[in-house]
């Protein structure tokens, strides 16, 4: 909805923006819930509704699903290597993809082929949905990262929207001002200039 927002009449703009508003919302309450009954399941018996068949299950689930990224990827993309994967994410690197747009298209038909594998199998409600492009990304470790974010306008060509960060220091309520203030310098530096001696200058 925000993709066909971008080329619509006011109007019609206005009540695109708004319907995704409300399917965002809708999603995050989903989103929410489900983490919270996982969670409560997976706490052993201190949980509120102790049920580790049910968080197992939900944690095969998406390590199959993330197998089947592993193992059919390479098969149509080769050389592609996938740098970071979670149970509902993933994260690819292509060969000879340097530029923004070749890395957009490459991961839009990766999207296309999985969630069509998805749906043979039986799991029409699966879809790998190519959200964003990182150019230059930095990974510390699982769940931690930083990137010059670049996200798809409705015309199919890529913007940039800015630096993006995950999980790290600058993200994290306890750490101390000055350290985020310096680490935004640091990663901000290191992303536009690319130069990692003008990022440890700062």
């Amino acid at each position: 909805h925000l993709r066909a927002a971008e080329g619509a009449a006011p109007a019609e703009r206005a009540r695109l923006l708004a319907l995704a508003r409300v399917l965002d919302g809708r999603q995050l309450a989903l989103k929410v819930s489900a983490n919270s009954y996982y969670g409560g399941c997976g706490a052993g018996d201190r949980g509120k509704l102790p049920n580790m068949a049910v968080s197992a299950v939900v944690t095969l689930t998406g390590r199959e699903a993330m197998d089947i990224k592993k193992r059919i990827l390479p098969e149509h993309f080769p050389g592609v290597q996938i740098v970071y994967g979670d149970t509902d994410s993933v994260m690819l690197t292509f060969a000879n993809a340097e530029d923004v747009a070749t890395c957009a298209a490459r991961a839009a038909e990766a999207s296309e082929l999985v969630t069509s594998h998805f749906a043979q199998l039986g799991f029409g409600n699966m879809v790998l949905e190519f959200e964003k492009v990182y150019h230059p990304y930095g990974l510390l470790e699982k769940k931690r990262y930083f990137g010059l974010k670049h996200e798809p306008r409705g015309d199919g060509t890529m913007e940039c929207k800015g630096i993006d960060c995950k999980g790290i220091e600058t993200e994290r309520k306890d750490t101390l001002p000055f350290v985020k203030e310096v680490m935004r310098d640091c990663i901000d530096a290191l992303l536009t200039t690319k130069d990692v001696r003008a990022a440890l200058a700062v």
